[in-house]
């Protein structure tokens, strides 16, 4: 199964050091080749050596146990794992995930998971970026739109949520 994939290649690295990795706060880059993805949103990486989960910045994709989760987790390690170049931006953490942006081959990871209907826009975060995106998956009724409104990956985490 691809998810469970693991790929020991090279990491390149932009003039960064191990001490500049440890730093959560700080913007760093990195093309990394070794991945194995958990869900729709959310994978682990090598770097120096050390792993750490990675979770995509500005969207939110459902939940394993939702319709569309196995899907959103399968087409996201299809995508890593076809990629020549995969390319982090992180910034900030969330829980004991590092934040990143993530590139494959220099397309944007989470506009082609949201414009596939395999991941929400969360605005809050993306400030909107995945707008366009989640319409054009909404109009052609791809992935989680194909049956009209789904559920929110967060109202299914937390059903008390303010909106759920």
């Amino acid at each position: 199964m691809l998810s469970t994939l693991l790929l020991l290649l090279s990491i390149q690295f932009s003039g960064l050091t191990q001490n500049t990795f440890a730093r959560t706060s700080e913007t760093f880059s990195a093309d990394v080749t070794w991945v194995r993805c958990h869900d729709g949103d959310t994978c682990t990486f090598r770097v120096f050596g050390k792993r750490f989960k990675a979770r995509i910045a500005g969207i939110d994709a459902p939940e394993l146990k939702q319709p569309y989760g196995p899907a959103a987790r399968n087409a996201l390690s299809d995508i890593l794992s076809r990629a020549k170049q995969i390319k982090l931006e992180c910034r900030g953490k969330s829980y004991d995930r590092k934040v990143c942006a993530i590139k494959a081959d220099g397309q944007d990871v989470a506009a082609m998971l949201v414009a596939r209907g395999l991941a929400h826009d969360a605005p809050q975060y993306s400030k909107g970026k995945y707008r366009d995106a989640e319409s054009l998956g909404r109009r052609k009724k791809l992935g989680l739109w194909a049956s009209g409104t789904p559920q929110n990956p967060k109202c299914f985490r937390h059903p008390a949520s303010r909106g759920c």
